[in-house]
């Protein structure tokens, strides 16, 4: 008996590795955090607290390495979708001036720079400005809600933007 469990004695016992970062400061404490995924050989995490946001830029062993502001987005901001790949990532975002929406993309590097954009891929104007002599008798709709949503091909190539009206 003693033959059958020489083999589960010689293994070598590999445990998982729990690495984590020293806490982030400068960031409210309601700040949200979304990990954006491996891209070249970092790890890249999208931190926003309504007030300013920023890709943090780890190395494989949770050290800050920068920290890149995410200039291109502002509090008006309601949706993002991240499409990592190998060697950039891919941000569909959503945000809205006034009563115009608009959805926008850009490419970053590993390192958290955008590389080409943001360009804009739709608009909509919801609630137009009344015209003279009529009223409007529609409500704002409200800024939080998402106007456009985001389909993706699970190889990643393609991916789909679908229009639609914001509900309560």
């Amino acid at each position: 008996t003693f033959t059958l469990f020489l083999p589960f004695l010689l293994t070598i016992a590999y445990a998982q590795q729990v690495k984590y970062s020293p806490p982030e400061t400068g960031f409210e404490s309601f700040a949200s955090y979304e990990i954006i995924g491996y891209v070249g050989g970092h790890l890249l995490i999208f931190i926003n607290d309504e007030a300013h946001g920023e890709i943090g830029v780890y190395d494989h062993d949770m050290k800050k390495l920068e920290g890149v502001p995410a200039n291109f987005l502002n509090w008006r901001s309601s949706q993002s979708d991240f499409f990592t790949y190998p060697d950039h990532f891919r941000l569909v975002f959503q945000y809205h001036i006034d009563s115009t929406y608009y959805c926008a993309m850009l490419k970053g590097d590993e390192n958290g720079h955008v590389l080409e954009g943001p360009t804009v891929l739709d608009s909509a104007i919801l609630n137009p400005p009344p015209i003279k002599g009529r009223e409007r008798s529609a409500q704002p709709a409200p800024a939080d809600r998402p106007m456009f949503i985001v389909l993706r091909s699970e190889n990643k190539n393609w991916f789909m933007i679908l229009k639609g009206a914001p509900t309560n």
